[in-house]
This record gives C-alpha cells, structure tokens and sequence, in this order.
C-alpha cells in the first residue's frame, strides 16, 4: 500500500470489531468469534461493539475511545449494510488513525462498492481467518502490505483505483481452527439485548460444518461456489467428536440453554451422525436444533438426530407453489417432499419449524395464498418468515436487477421491507395482511408447542385464515368498531416525536395502523383474541394482554386501553421488549 493509504502503530496493534444485530443474526456472530479467537492466539487485544440500529451517537463514540483501535473491523452482511454504513465515517472521524477493513458477505459481493462508500482501507473477499491475522501483522510491524490474499485494497496514490489480490484456497482442515472466543460476546448488556429480542428462542451457537451443497437462487451461497468453481471442498465437516467435546464444554458452562447449531444445513451423512449421536449420548444427550433440509431428512437421519438429542429440525420450503420453488427458487423440493419431511420430523419427537418467504418477484396472488395454506398445512411449532430481499451473488439479485425490480444505484438502500423489490403483481397491503397472518399463527402455535407437543400435519391445505372460538370473532369485530371510531388525533398525540398517522384500516382479522415518519412507514397490526390483544411490527413485536382474568367479555374501553398503551409504548424505546424472528442461517449474506 502507498505511504500513508493506510495509518499504522509500531506495536500492540488492537482491533475493535463492529457489528449489527437483528432477527436473522444473532449477537453473537461465530466469524467474528473465530477471527478474534485467532487474533488473540498471536497477542493482539480484541474489542467489540454491537449495534442493533447503527446509531453513530455516544455509545459508538465511547466504544472507540475505550477501545483506542488501530485498527476497526466491520463484519457487514447485506441485510445490514444500510445500518453499517453511517458508521464507517464516523469511525474514521472518531479514530483517524486507524486502518478501516470491511468483510462478510455484502464486502465479498459488493467489495467496490464497499470501498468507494466511504474511508474503507481494505475489504475481505471470501474467508478471512489468514487474511486478518497477515493484516493486523503488518500494521503492527508499520508496513503495510497491498498484496495479501483475499484482501482487496483502495490504492490512495491513483484516485477510484483499487489493488485486486486473488483468493488463497479454501480451509480445508476446520478442526486445525481454534474454538470461537466466546469471552468476547459474554458481556451482560449482549446478554440482556438478546434475551429480550430472541426470549424462550435464545441458546447456545456452534458449527459442525461449513458451506452448502445446495444452490438456491436466493442464497448467495451459490456466489460463493461460483468464486471456487464449484470446489468439491467447499462443503468441509468437522470431526464429529470434536463437535460433541465442544457441545460437552458449552452444556458446562452455559447450563439451560439449547445448543443452536449455524449450519447451513447440518450434517446428514449417516456415518458422521451415528459417531455424532453416539458422542452425544454419552454426554446424556443435550438439546439442540439445527437446521435441515427437506429433501435429504429421512427416518435413518431423523432417527439418530432424536437420540443424539435434538429438539427441533428447521426447514424452508419458501414458496407453497411447487412449480414457482423449483423453476424460480432452484429449491428442487416437490410438494410431496415437503409434507413428508415435516411428517417424519413430527413422527420423530421433534419440533418442525417452517421457513418461508412473501413478496417474491412477480409472486401473485395465488402463490402467496399457497404459501399461507402450505404454512399452516404443515402444522410447525414455531415459524420464521421474511418479505424477500435481493442478496448481492444469489441469481435472483441480477434477476431483479435485470428487471427493475431493484435500482443500480449502489447508494440506495430501501425505505422498509416492503420497498425491497417492485413487486408486479401484489400491493403493499397485501403482503402487509400476510405478514400480519403469519405472525399471529406463529403466536399461536408457538406458544402451543411451549405447552404440549405439536400433532403431525395434516396433508389436505388448510382453509386460508386461523381457525377461531367464536369468542374471538367477537374479539376481532369489536376491535374493528373501535378502530372506525378512533380519532386520528388520539393517535397522533400519542406517537413519539417526528411520527405521524398515515391512516388506519380493518379486515376479518386485522385492524392495521400505518404510522410514518421521514424515513419509513411502519405498519402495526392489532389481533385480538377473547380477553388478550396482540401487536405485530415488522422491527417490534409486543404482546399486550388488557384485560384480567375475571373478565370474559371485551368492552369498547377495553380494546381503547389496549391501543394507548401500545402506542404509549411505541414512545418509550426503553419500554420495548421486541421479538424478531428466529434466527435463519440459511439467509445471512443478507441470508
């Protein structure tokens, strides 16, 4: 690198990683786990801040007065890079001194983009384990060096120049990796932030494997084969014992919390799992979940999962139209499939939990309502959904872009989930209802699977809307009256400084507020059900229960109540206690 592209210290470089935090990636991040873990082996001091909102404010600027960095590393996904991105000049404003570097997904894909955003010394294309340890060596020594692999540098002495360094090979050998420093997430306020995000859904994060077979035209999984030809390496396991020694270690120090396996998709190779299930069983078989896959489960696997322990098997169909999943989506499942490998997750003991997703391009009407049929057909005890986004180095990206379902500007980031793609076919209300459907099933089957075992699915579609007492008929209908009559100005008064009412609607099961400010619109949509009402937001989940158990009966006062104290506390962010969905590694490059 050129005299002075990139500051340096002669000695104790310290690294101050940065990274974001939502529903679909937890606190803790097992990359920056394991490169802090590397970093730490060779004597360099690691530091960390998460921010949930990528506020620039004091509690960013004291994380780098504390850490006093050398160097700052930010672990960016593209779900996530619309948040990072205010914060890289504020780093550099708040540490000039210090050398910027930039890697994940989003970096890998997008790597000009990322270096051009902003005072971005260098971005990590692919794995970044050899590549950050050689970084951090040169800073610390002050010579700078533009030629390590992996790394792609700005080239300060030619203005929009940038120094290309080609890929080193993939790691082959994952056990000869160091475990994750997990010291480094286990600090109370990480600890609060997520208990109240993921609550009862909160555990434990370990990898057996890395990579994916699979080559889903949403994931940006088959970007990453494309950058090694399709290696046959690129799927690598771990020693099965060595995963259980780690599982044994994690139940010792973390006593009550499941493991989460973060595979893509966990091991199924029937030797691998019955060394595995045979480990397990000797440590007395701890919980866990893991993510499957619905054309690869079957009775052999499921079997030794359940007896090795686990608890729940994940799995996405996506779409409930068979011909949009396997022609669009490359996800080469059939509706058969599907029914069958949540029937034998149920047959098996386990809890199934459903993935899929709405708003897809040019998804209509029909396919959407299959979907919620399919959803509900497959009876899963919790159920993680999103509205489609774009990923930088999924074929679905350059076939929205192709289209114009997205810009090419590389400055644009969309105002909410709705606006992540021009949707063809459905309206911003429509997929604002299914959103809204799908989360107050998940509601009820959850919290349904927390109290007995969830029966085996039905495979007949299940009729399109929840199956109700008619107690809760009422509920609904006296929640629509209420909401016809509620003055807008009693909603405006109550919402917090610089939002404002957009308008306000019912239907048969909803009755959806749509407040907004400079930025965004957010939708919050109210379901009531015999003596609770519920709150759903697409940043927030609230569960507000207003009435006491001596009443049977909902009053119009009541369902008022209900609605001031919600929006009461839409105007004390310290009073929030979100619920996100669960976590999806299938779809953390954005995936």
């Amino acid at each position: 690198m050129p005299a002075g592209s990139c500051p340096t210290k002669t000695k104790n470089a310290r690294i101050l990683f940065v990274t974001t935090f939502d529903s679909c990636n937890p606190v803790f991040s097992p990359s920056v786990a394991l490169l802090s873990s590397i970093l730490k082996q060779h004597g360099f001091p690691v530091f960390l801040h998460v921010s949930p909102t990528g506020e620039t404010g004091p509690a960013f600027r004291r994380a780098i007065r504390n850490a006093r960095p050398d160097i700052i590393a930010f672990s960016i996904f593209s779900s996530s890079w619309g948040r990072i991105r205010p914060l890289i000049p504020a780093a550099k404003r708040a540490a000039p001194a210090a050398a910027i570097i930039a890697g994940g997904y989003h970096p890998t894909f997008k790597p000009e983009d990322v270096l051009r955003s902003g005072p971005v010394d260098a971005v990590c294309i692919g794995e970044g384990e050899a590549a950050i340890l050689e970084f951090a060596e040169s800073i610390e020594q002050g010579r700078p060096d533009t030629g390590i692999r992996n790394l792609w540098f700005r080239n300060s002495a030619v203005p929009g120049a940038v120094i290309r360094n080609p890929l080193r090979p993939l790691i082959r050998d994952l056990d000869s990796l160091p475990p994750f420093d997990r010291d480094l997430f286990d600090r109370p306020d990480l600890k609060l932030l997520e208990d109240s995000v993921l609550g009862d859904d909160r555990g434990v994060y370990l990898k057996a494997s890395r990579g994916c077979v699979f080559r889903c035209a949403f994931c940006a999984n088959d970007g990453l084969l494309a950058f090694y030809d399709g290696a046959s390496s690129f799927c690598r396991l771990r020693r099965p014992e060595r995963v259980v020694a780690e599982a044994k270690l994690l139940t010792e120090m973390y006593p009550g919390k499941n493991l989460m396996f973060y595979d893509e998709v966990f091991p199924t190779k029937l030797d691998w799992l019955a060394r595995f299930a045979d480990g397990m069983e000797q440590i007395g078989s701890p919980p866990f979940k893991v993510l499957g896959h619905c054309s690869v489960v079957n009775e052999k696997n499921l079997s030794l999962l359940k007896r090795a322990g686990c608890v729940r098997v994940s799995m996405g169909f996506e779409c409930g139209d068979e011909t949009y999943r396997i022609r669009r989506l490359k996800k080469n499942i059939t509706d058969e499939a599907v029914y069958r490998a949540f029937r034998l997750v149920h047959e098996n003991g386990m809890e199934p939990m459903a993935f899929c997703m709405i708003g897809l391009p040019d998804e209509t009407e029909e396919q959407l309502a299959k979907t919620l049929a399919m959803l509900k057909a497959v009876k899963p005890g919790r159920v993680g959904t999103r509205l489609f986004e774009p990923l930088p180095g999924s074929p679905l990206y350059t076939y929205c872009l192709e289209r114009g379902f997205i810009p090419g500007d590389p400055e644009w980031v969309a105002a909410d989930e709705f606006e992540f793609i021009r949707h063809t076919h459905l309206s911003r209300e429509q997929l604002v209802d299914a959103m809204l459907e799908i989360e107050s099933f998940n509601a009820v089957v959850s919290r349904k699977s927390r109290e007995e075992a969830v029966s085996a699915p039905d495979l007949s579609l299940c009729p399109a809307g929840l199956s109700e007492p008619e107690e809760f008929a009422h509920a609904r209908a006296l929640l629509a009256k209420v909401a016809a009559d509620l003055p807008a100005s009693t909603v405006e008064r109550s919402l917090p400084p610089g939002w404002h009412h957009r308008g306000l609607r019912a239907d048969k099961q909803f009755v959806v507020l749509e407040i907004e400010n400079r930025e965004k619109i957010l939708p919050i949509g109210f379901t009531a059900r015999g003596t609770s009402a519920n709150l759903f937001t697409y940043t927030d989940d609230y569960d507000i229960s207003f009435l006491g158990d001596d009443k049977d009966v909902l009053q119009d006062a009541d369902v008022r109540g209900a609605l001031k104290a919600v929006l009461s506390q839409l105007a004390r962010p310290e009073g929030r206690h979100p619920r996100p969905r669960a976590p999806d590694a299938r779809r953390r490059g954005g995936t």
